[in-house]
């Protein structure tokens, strides 16, 4: 009977047992269920927030990128407007032009511009402005050619003052830092042919001005050539001249036989200011 006693005795107990393991191992369970949950919270919550927001942040990017895209597209612009001849006249056709500056077979850029090619602008400049009267004697300050300087070629051109050795002449005082000139009404004989240049396109956005030109170059020899080194002879109707010779018929089949240029020129400070000038295929 105390045999039988201890057996019932002895039942409960492990029943008891069995159940405090059950509850525990239940509890750990939760736990580890509820710190797994508590770990995607923290971390891969957090690795989505990521992603997330790196999405967002290139989807801010590529939309930016698109605006900007937006804001440099080309205008147009007739090749007669005021703005692009005043461009084309300041550097290229005043009385006194060296276009062969500009038009190479390689990029010419605003530095490469020699000083006497400089001065023909920067005095086109100041008579267009009214600082140089045509049939009178003056004179202008360093701060104005200065000033003049940086409308055309920017405020990164360095020019070197002296006297200048064009029309009018004009001389240059250091001790005051002027420039007197006289005899201003240069004279205006005619020329004979020369390069031949027309201006066959013009684009604007928020960055600068764009030029496109067509060019044929009249070599020495008296021909007619497409390319600036003048080893391809361009194959132009012209015309007889008795005093200066074969002048190139100016009609737009002639000019498409010739070498396309652009000129670029930047804004800076409200000016369009002389860039670059280069070949381009076309």
């Amino acid at each position: 009977m105390n045999q039988d006693m201890s057996q019932v005795n002895s039942s409960p107990v492990k029943k008891k047992g069995t159940g405090k393991n059950v509850v525990i191992v239940l509890l750990v369970l939760l736990v580890c269920a509820l710190g797994g949950y508590l770990v995607y919270e923290k971390v891969f919550m957090e690795k989505e927030e990521k992603v997330e927001t790196s999405k967002i942040g290139q989807d801010a990017s590529s939309k930016k990128g698109m605006h900007e895209k937006e804001v440099v597209c080309d205008e147009s612009l007739e090749v007669t407007s005021e703005l692009v001849q005043k461009l084309y006249s300041t550097l290229i056709r005043h009385p006194n032009h060296a276009p062969g500056y500009y038009f190479k077979n390689v990029k010419v850029e605003a530095k490469d511009i020699p000083r006497e090619s400089a001065v023909e602008s920067i005095l086109y400049t100041l008579q267009q402005e009214g600082i140089i009267q045509k049939g009178a004697n003056g004179s202008f300050s360093e701060a104005q050619l200065d000033s003049v300087v940086d409308k055309i070629f920017g405020k990164n051109y360095s020019f070197s003052h002296g006297s200048l050795n064009s029309c009018p002449v004009t001389t240059y005082d250091a001790s005051t830092k002027t420039y007197s000139f006289t005899n201003a009404g240069c004279g205006s004989g005619t020329s004979g042919p020369g390069d031949e240049i027309k201006i066959v396109k013009a684009l604007k956005n928020d960055k600068g001005i764009e030029i496109y030109l067509r060019i044929v170059f009249l070599g020495n020899d008296g021909n007619y050539y497409k390319d600036a080194n003048k080893t391809q002879i361009a194959d132009v109707f012209t015309s007889g001249d008795e005093d200066f010779g074969k002048v190139m018929v100016q009609m737009d089949s002639n000019y498409a036989k010739g070498a396309l240029y652009k000129m670029t020129f930047s804004l800076e400070d409200g000016n369009y200011v002389f860039t670059s000038s280069e070949a381009v295929s076309g």
